[in-house]
Protein backbone atom coordinates (compact mmCIF):
# COMPACT_ATOMS: atom_id res chain seq x y z
CA UNK A 1 0.00 0.00 0.00
CA UNK A 2 1.13 3.40 -0.81
CA UNK A 3 -0.69 6.33 -0.69
CA UNK A 4 -0.07 10.31 -0.61
CA UNK A 5 -1.75 13.38 -0.53
CA UNK A 6 0.40 16.14 0.74
CA UNK A 7 -0.98 19.56 2.25
CA UNK A 8 -0.48 23.27 0.92
CA UNK A 9 1.73 23.50 4.37
CA UNK A 10 3.61 20.30 3.76
CA UNK A 11 4.41 21.15 0.21
CA UNK A 12 5.61 24.74 1.84
CA UNK A 13 7.74 22.75 4.52
CA UNK A 14 9.40 20.45 2.23
CA UNK A 15 10.54 22.73 -0.40
CA UNK A 16 12.01 25.43 2.61
CA UNK A 17 15.30 25.93 3.59
CA UNK A 18 13.85 26.62 7.47
CA UNK A 19 9.97 25.21 7.58
CA UNK A 20 7.72 26.45 9.80
CA UNK A 21 7.38 22.39 10.85
CA UNK A 22 9.24 19.58 11.28
CA UNK A 23 8.79 16.97 8.65
CA UNK A 24 8.96 13.23 10.13
CA UNK A 25 8.89 9.80 9.59
CA UNK A 26 6.88 7.18 12.05
CA UNK A 27 7.68 3.16 11.24
CA UNK A 28 5.52 0.66 12.85
CA UNK A 29 6.68 -3.16 12.66
CA UNK A 30 4.49 -5.52 13.16
CA UNK A 31 4.56 -9.44 13.10
CA UNK A 32 2.34 -12.04 14.60
CA UNK A 33 4.85 -13.13 17.27
CA UNK A 34 5.12 -10.05 18.78
CA UNK A 35 2.40 -9.08 21.47
CA UNK A 36 2.48 -5.03 20.03
CA UNK A 37 3.68 -3.35 17.29
CA UNK A 38 6.44 -1.62 17.40
CA UNK A 39 6.41 1.88 16.75
CA UNK A 40 9.07 4.42 16.21
CA UNK A 41 10.22 7.69 15.11
CA UNK A 42 13.18 9.83 13.62
CA UNK A 43 12.07 12.92 15.51
CA UNK A 44 14.03 13.58 18.76
CA UNK A 45 11.35 13.33 20.99
CA UNK A 46 8.28 11.04 21.22
CA UNK A 47 5.60 11.70 19.26
CA UNK A 48 1.76 11.03 19.87
CA UNK A 49 0.15 10.36 16.43
CA UNK A 50 -3.63 9.02 16.05
CA UNK A 51 -3.44 8.46 19.84
CA UNK A 52 -0.27 6.10 19.62
CA UNK A 53 2.73 7.01 20.88
CA UNK A 54 6.10 6.40 18.88
CA UNK A 55 9.16 6.10 20.65
CA UNK A 56 12.08 8.04 19.19
CA UNK A 57 14.79 5.98 17.85
CA UNK A 58 16.85 7.38 14.89
CA UNK A 59 16.44 5.32 11.66
CA UNK A 60 17.68 5.51 8.28
CA UNK A 61 15.29 5.05 5.10
CA UNK A 62 16.73 4.43 1.58
CA UNK A 63 14.35 4.64 -1.11
CA UNK A 64 14.21 1.99 -3.45
CA UNK A 65 17.39 1.85 -6.20
CA UNK A 66 15.89 0.93 -9.78
CA UNK A 67 18.19 -1.71 -10.56
CA UNK A 68 17.97 -4.01 -13.81
CA UNK A 69 16.39 -7.19 -13.85
CA UNK A 70 16.13 -6.77 -9.88
CA UNK A 71 12.91 -6.52 -7.75
CA UNK A 72 12.65 -2.64 -6.57
CA UNK A 73 13.48 -3.01 -2.50
CA UNK A 74 14.53 -0.42 -0.33
CA UNK A 75 16.22 -0.14 3.14
CA UNK A 76 16.06 0.90 6.72
CA UNK A 77 18.65 0.79 9.04
CA UNK A 78 18.12 1.20 13.12
CA UNK A 79 20.46 1.35 15.77
CA UNK A 80 20.43 -1.43 17.75
CA UNK A 81 20.27 -0.20 21.44
CA UNK A 82 18.92 -3.12 23.41
CA UNK A 83 19.15 -6.62 23.31
CA UNK A 84 15.29 -6.81 23.14
CA UNK A 85 14.96 -6.55 19.65
CA UNK A 86 18.26 -8.34 18.60
CA UNK A 87 16.95 -11.77 20.68
CA UNK A 88 13.53 -11.27 19.30
CA UNK A 89 15.11 -11.31 15.97
CA UNK A 90 16.94 -14.15 16.22
CA UNK A 91 13.80 -16.34 17.89
CA UNK A 92 11.73 -15.58 15.41
CA UNK A 93 13.86 -17.08 12.22
CA UNK A 94 15.19 -13.43 10.96
CA UNK A 95 12.04 -11.48 11.52
CA UNK A 96 10.61 -13.70 8.57
CA UNK A 97 6.88 -11.87 7.15
CA UNK A 98 7.47 -8.49 9.53
CA UNK A 99 5.67 -5.95 7.83
CA UNK A 100 6.99 -2.18 7.52
CA UNK A 101 4.69 0.59 8.00
CA UNK A 102 6.17 4.44 7.42
CA UNK A 103 4.06 7.47 7.41
CA UNK A 104 5.75 11.03 6.85
CA UNK A 105 4.27 14.06 8.86
CA UNK A 106 4.55 17.34 9.88
CA UNK A 107 4.88 17.79 13.84
CA UNK A 108 2.85 20.44 13.63
CA UNK A 109 0.01 18.06 12.80
CA UNK A 110 1.19 14.47 13.81
CA UNK A 111 -2.39 13.27 13.09
CA UNK A 112 -2.38 13.88 9.35
CA UNK A 113 -0.05 11.39 7.22
CA UNK A 114 1.29 13.06 4.41
CA UNK A 115 2.42 9.99 2.53
CA UNK A 116 2.38 6.36 4.00
CA UNK A 117 4.10 2.91 2.86
CA UNK A 118 3.68 -0.92 3.68
CA UNK A 119 5.93 -3.28 2.60
CA UNK A 120 7.44 -6.40 3.74
CA UNK A 121 10.75 -7.84 4.88
CA UNK A 122 12.94 -9.87 2.60
CA UNK A 123 16.23 -9.71 4.06
CA UNK A 124 17.88 -8.53 7.33
CA UNK A 125 21.15 -8.37 9.66
CA UNK A 126 22.62 -7.25 12.53
CA UNK A 127 25.48 -6.21 13.67
CA UNK A 128 26.34 -5.15 17.57
CA UNK A 129 25.84 -1.06 16.63
CA UNK A 130 22.88 -1.44 13.41
CA UNK A 131 20.14 -3.49 12.44
CA UNK A 132 19.74 -3.11 8.42
CA UNK A 133 16.57 -4.03 6.36
CA UNK A 134 15.83 -5.14 3.09
CA UNK A 135 11.97 -4.77 2.04
CA UNK A 136 10.14 -5.11 -0.81
CA UNK A 137 8.08 -3.04 -2.92
CA UNK A 138 6.95 -5.57 -5.08
CA UNK A 139 3.37 -5.58 -3.10
CA UNK A 140 3.24 -1.40 -4.24
CA UNK A 141 4.82 -2.37 -7.82
CA UNK A 142 2.66 -4.93 -8.47
CA UNK A 143 -0.82 -3.42 -7.45
CA UNK A 144 -3.47 -2.92 -9.99
CA UNK A 145 -3.60 0.52 -10.96
CA UNK A 146 -7.69 0.63 -11.24
CA UNK A 147 -9.65 -1.54 -8.89
CA UNK A 148 -12.00 -3.51 -12.07
CA UNK A 149 -11.04 -4.08 -15.53
CA UNK A 150 -13.00 -4.97 -18.76
CA UNK A 151 -13.52 -8.51 -18.09
CA UNK A 152 -16.45 -11.34 -18.60
CA UNK A 153 -16.95 -10.98 -14.84
CA UNK A 154 -17.75 -7.07 -15.14
CA UNK A 155 -18.62 -6.89 -18.39
CA UNK A 156 -20.38 -9.45 -19.80
CA UNK A 157 -22.25 -7.67 -22.72
CA UNK A 158 -18.88 -6.96 -24.11
CA UNK A 159 -18.00 -10.52 -24.46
Amino acid sequence: MSQSNFTNSFKENINSTSGKSVITALMILEHQDLSFPIRITQNNEDIISNGERYTSCYFEFTPYADIENQAPSASITIDNVGLELSRWIDRSNGAKNLKFTVHIIETSDPDYYQSSMTARLINISMTSKKISATISLEDIINKKAVERTFSEKYTSGLF
